[in-house]
């Protein structure tokens, strides 16, 4: 008899483990940490895209599953899931990196109003919008070329190649909005509009790497007052 009330008292014992392990290990606190904030998404977008809520086990959280979650709510590749950290006994944290939009480039849409889509400097794109929600977001501006159905297109390559000619040198992705106003496409050239001094400058599209970097450094050579609504060509 003896025996029966140890084994009885040793399940209640295991039973009060697993209840109170169980309300030890319950997921209370789950956060986002950003790389970077560029307004695509926020917080709340990916909790609830991560399908996490106070219910779960620690013990049962997939990493892999929540970032499959999360890259299925964001199609447009704006939001990259770098980790899915489990903090014992009871936190998840996410972390986060927003695709940084460089680019406005008009959509060639049904719409009878103009829409536009922001992309960063691989061309993932963004969701289509009007250009008034794109406000915030302080963008290049792109004229004289509509995308249609594809960014793979000469004239997306020559925008690529600015970009990373300036990245090369050393200039940030969120900077090149802040130094560069605005690009045109028109007969075979860009011209680069700087958003500081108005200085213009004219890239052949097949050497836009090339040039660009050639004039990035010619123009920074320049005094300061000589800046001024300067153009430069390599012809020049």
């Amino acid at each position: 008899m003896k025996k029966k009330y140890v084994i009885i008292s040793i399940c209640v014992a295991i039973i009060a483990l697993i209840v109170v392990c169980g309300q030890v290990f319950t997921v209370r606190n789950i956060s986002v940490v950003f790389y970077n904030k560029t307004g695509l998404a926020d917080e709340a977008d990916i909790l609830e895209a991560s399908g996490l809520d106070s219910r779960n086990n620690i013990f049962n959280v997939k990493e892999s599953e929540i970032k499959h979650r999360i890259i299925a709510a964001f199609p447009d590749n704006s939001i990259v899931v770098t980790n899915v950290e489990r903090k014992f006994p009871d936190e998840v944290v996410i972390y986060v990196k927003e695709r940084t939009p460089i680019f406005k480039i008009e959509v060639n849409a049904s719409s009878e109003e103009k829409s536009f889509v922001a992309t960063d400097k691989d061309f993932q794109r963004g969701k289509i919008q009007k250009e008034e929600e794109l406000a915030p977001l302080k963008l290049i501006t792109v004229t004289g070329f509509v995308v249609n159905d594809s960014f793979d297109v000469k004239e997306c390559v020559a925008l690529r190649n600015v970009a990373k000619a300036l990245l090369g040198k050393n200039m940030s992705e969120e900077a090149l909005p802040y130094f560069i106003e605005s690009i045109n496409i028109s007969d075979g050239e860009l011209q680069i509009k700087l958003a500081e001094t108005g200085a213009v400058l004219y890239v052949d599209m097949a050497q836009t790497a090339d040039e660009t970097a050639a004039l990035y450094d010619r123009y920074l050579a320049m005094d300061y007052s000589a800046r001024n609504n300067a153009v430069l060509r390599i012809k020049n």
